[in-house]
């Protein structure tokens, strides 16, 4: 696994954080927070990418040996699936003006 990619992913978690901390403070649904929820969706909808691109193939791949990793990869994909799709659907009705 290479360390940078976990350094790199991680470095993301926080800006993600980061940036939906900045949206909670603000406090309103106005222009400048639908922007920012904006640039939140796309951040994370980027990171997923990079994560499906780069983390999870050799994940996958060293779980072809590895029963216990096969197994955490499977229920954390189930819940990685559910969370994001939650988190991308509460993003699109907040910046739609409906959440």
């Amino acid at each position: 696994m290479n360390v940078h990619l976990i350094r790199d992913l991680n470095g993301e978690h926080s800006i993600l954080l980061a940036t939906l901390e900045a949206i909670r403070a603000r406090g309103a649904l106005d222009a400048e927070t639908r922007t920012l929820l904006a640039r939140a969706r796309a951040a994370l909808v980027a990171h997923l990418d990079k994560e499906e691109r780069e983390f999870y193939p050799v994940m996958r791949a060293a779980a072809q040996t590895n029963e216990a990793l096969r197994d955490t990869l499977r229920v954390m994909g189930q819940e990685m699936d559910a969370i994001a799709g939650s988190a991308l659907s509460a993003i699109d009705s907040w910046i739609g003006g409906t959440g």
